[in-house]
């Protein structure tokens, strides 16, 4: 990647010193897009592009640690989500038994009439969209963010180099 200075890896409306700096929004995105063209077992590296005339070997530590504090966050960040997925996941399980027992239960032993028939059969279908959501939720989002942590775990162990070049006329 290119930059013209070493602030450009960062949010340009952080405040913040380049250590606790966001990452580019841009530059996030395109980590984030390009990294999965490369297999997850594959190690990778991030090289960045600046003109010799910018060096700064304390600017470079800088863009290194606040990448990294960036990355542990994002996992951190990531790991509360799956927690909630799965605290929501099993409060849904629970609450499409209660709902299915109940109705299964509740069949034979009331005197039905259209309404309370109406009501058994949304309890009935109320479980199943309950455990649906709980399946949906821990098979297809919680493994979205189990490939999020591992791209993210991988930029946390990917080598940083800068590079630097002449700048053309």
């Amino acid at each position: 990647m290119s930059l013209n200075k070493y602030s450009d890896v960062f949010n340009e409306w952080d405040p913040a010193p380049f250590k606790n700096r966001d990452i580019d929004p841009d530059l996030k995105t395109f980590l984030e897009d390009s990294s999965t063209d490369i297999p997850l077992e594959l190690p990778i590296c991030l090289e960045f592009h600046i003109p010799r005339s910018r060096y700064s070997a304390r600017s470079e530590e800088q863009v290194k640690s606040g990448l990294e504090n960036n990355f542990i966050f994002m996992i951190h960040t990531i790991m509360k989500e799956v927690r909630r997925t799965n605290k929501r996941t099993f409060l849904y399980i629970l609450i499409s038994f209660v709902f299915l027992f109940s109705a299964y239960f509740l069949k034979g032993k009331l005197n039905m009439n259209v309404f309370l028939s109406i009501l058994l059969e949304g309890q009935f279908i109320g479980g199943w969209v309950f455990l649906w959501e709980a399946f949906s939720l821990f098979f297809f989002t919680n493994n979205d963010l189990r490939k999020k942590l591992k791209t993210y775990r991988r930029f946390l162990d990917t080598e940083i180099r800068f590079v630097y070049t002449e700048l053309n006329s």
